[in-house]
């Protein structure tokens, strides 16, 4: 997965700097308020972190902007004809992430598309690279490539013995040469298993089961995410320590987590609505990368496990599940 960012000159700049006093924001060339589309794959979880990063740019609703919103509710079937209502009413910008991207980009090639959060947008062709995007897509990335050699590393702190991992992905997005280069170093054998959707689940476990694994890597896809419960369940009744990047999972009943703090990428992408509205392009505005993780450790898993977690990675937990 390569989801590395380059931030360089004077707009990348702006997008990392802290939040200062700026002046009102200005209205949109007709006079009006602009109006912003929000497109959400799963719920409005996270419109609140939106909206804040907006007021601290000095935004108000009703008055800077409007904000249409529509929520696919986890039936990403219905992610094309929201995207398409809302290129035609139309908004001035559109704001998604995950699969919404795409549905966003079949549906307009003019109308700013900044992504909330992505996965290898290059390789997804999203965008044509991180440093200069081209295009009307640009936003928020996250760098797994360097997180599953991450996961691995605290997989193996967390239980020691382990030695063989199946890695639970969609085809689209398997293991790195990054994690590849890691796993070695850390004793491991890695294989993939790829689980598209949610229907491959039993097979997908059961190749895991077939393979011998004796830990797990659960990546936080979409399918993963709505069978959760049965891969924590899975992982438990095979005795399987794992590690994912989705804290659902994790309070599901999976061992670990190490999560990107999607909370401050969703606020900090009003950022670059800002610049846009300002008359950037978003081709000419670098893909930035999440910039904080979260631990989480579910010790009620652990002691179903027989497992002790070292004191040093209790000490390094964001949050810890009794």
């Amino acid at each position: 997965m390569d989801r590395r960012m380059f931030l360089t000159g004077f707009t990348g700049g702006l997008l990392a700097a802290p939040l200062v006093a700026r002046a009102e924001p200005a209205l949109s060339p007709s006079g009006r308020p602009w109006r912003v589309g929000i497109l959400f794959q799963t719920s409005e979880h996270y419109l609140d972190a939106i909206l804040q990063g907006f007021r601290e740019l000095g935004y108000v609703e009703g008055r800077h902007m409007v904000v249409e919103v529509r929520s696919a509710a986890r039936d990403l079937t219905r992610l094309a004809q929201l995207a398409h209502e809302l290129v035609q009413l139309p908004v001035d910008v559109l704001m998604t992430s995950g699969s919404g991207i795409g549905a966003a980009m079949a549906a307009t090639t003019v109308i700013p598309i900044v992504m909330l959060s992505s996965i290898d947008p290059v390789g997804q062709r999203q965008v044509q690279s991180i440093s200069r995007p081209g295009g009307n897509v640009t936003g928020m990335t996250i760098t797994f490539d360097t997180v599953l050699a991450k996961e691995l590393q605290i997989l193996k702190e967390a239980s020691p013995k382990v030695s063989r991992v199946g890695i639970l992905t969609q085809s689209s997005t398997p293991p790195s040469e990054r994690t590849l280069t890691a796993a070695p170093q850390l004793a491991l054998t890695v294989f993939h298993v790829p689980f598209d959707a949610a229907a491959e689940l039993d097979a997908a476990l059961a190749t895991v089961a077939r393979k011998r694994a004796d830990a797990l890597v659960v990546d936080a896809t979409e399918p993963n995410v709505l069978r959760r419960r049965e891969i924590a369940e899975f992982a438990l009744r095979h005795r399987l320590p794992s590690v994912t990047d989705m804290k659902e999972i994790a309070e599901a009943g999976g061992l670990l987590a190490y999560v990107p703090d999607y909370f401050d990428m969703f606020r900090r992408a009003p950022r670059y609505v800002d610049l846009i509205f300002k008359g950037a392009r978003p081709g000419d505005l670098p893909v930035q990368q999440n910039q904080h993780w979260g631990l989480f450790i579910n010790l009620k898993t652990a002691k179903a496990l027989g497992l002790t977690i070292p004191h040093s990675l209790l000490l390094r937990a964001d949050r810890v599940i009794e």
